[in-house]
């Protein structure tokens, strides 16, 4: 798991329940430095954070923890990103979690097809990706009935 500056929460009021009463973002992204600016992007808009560098450890979490939004890198040191997606999608408990690709390898026809909410090309847009982390979290919390 990444930490540094901004630390992925341990509140169990956060974690892993329905009582959360702030968007948790699953940050899946091997880039030390590009982990931790998506978090400064999103900080002044009121989310929780959890990240890793590693893909089997974010299927682990998002099955754990049902995050409100994952944004996802498409290479990971253990799994190829675009496989990651299709798991999550694939698993009853995670499919309609949405997905924001942040990617230099972004093809963004393969990764809508695959089931991602967005796909973001790196360098990031700082605007759209706060425009549009906060227009998966807030979908995927009308539909959970958050």
């Amino acid at each position: 798991m990444l930490t540094n500056d901004v630390a992925p929460t341990t509140d169990p009021s956060v974690i892993g329940g329905t009582r959360r009463s702030r968007p948790l973002i699953l940050i899946v992204e091997d880039d030390r430095d590009n982990a931790h600016l998506i978090a400064r992007v999103l900080t002044g808009a009121r989310y929780d954070f959890l990240m890793t560098a590693v893909g089997l450890d974010a299927i682990q979490h998002a099955h754990t923890v049902l995050p409100d939004v994952i944004t996802l890198d498409l290479r990971l040191p253990d799994i190829d990103g675009l496989d990651l997606l299709v798991q999550l999608k694939a698993a009853e408990e995670t499919r309609d979690i949405p997905v924001i690709v942040i990617s230099i390898l972004a093809d963004e026809r393969d990764i809508r097809l695959s089931g991602a909410f967005a796909a973001l090309s790196k360098p990031i847009d700082r605007d759209l990706l706060r425009k549009t982390v906060e227009a998966a979290a807030n979908q995927h919390r009308q539909e959970q009935g958050r």
